[in-house]
């Protein structure tokens, strides 16, 4: 999931919804988002299952099958 001005990036299926991506083992949270064109300078926040990811771990972080992954840009707010 893309959240927020990130969503713009999500791939969505001819009905408009969104797709399951399928990703080559090994893939980090980092490879997923740039794969899909997001600009790394726009992650402030990734969770993968539900678990906050440092940033220093977001290159290196194998992701597994049915890993669910939560992306977010900075907000603000008040």
């Amino acid at each position: 999931m893309l959240g927020s001005t990130l969503e713009e990036h999500l791939p969505l299926d001819a009905a408009g919804a969104s797709v399951r991506l399928a990703i080559e083992p090994g893939t980090s949270p980092l490879g997923l988002v740039e794969g899909m064109g997001v600009p790394k300078h726009r992650v402030h926040v990734v969770l993968v299952n539900g678990r906050f990811v440092a940033p220093e771990a977001r290159a290196t972080l194998a992701l597994r099958d049915g890993d669910v992954v939560e992306v977010w840009p900075l907000l603000a707010g008040g």
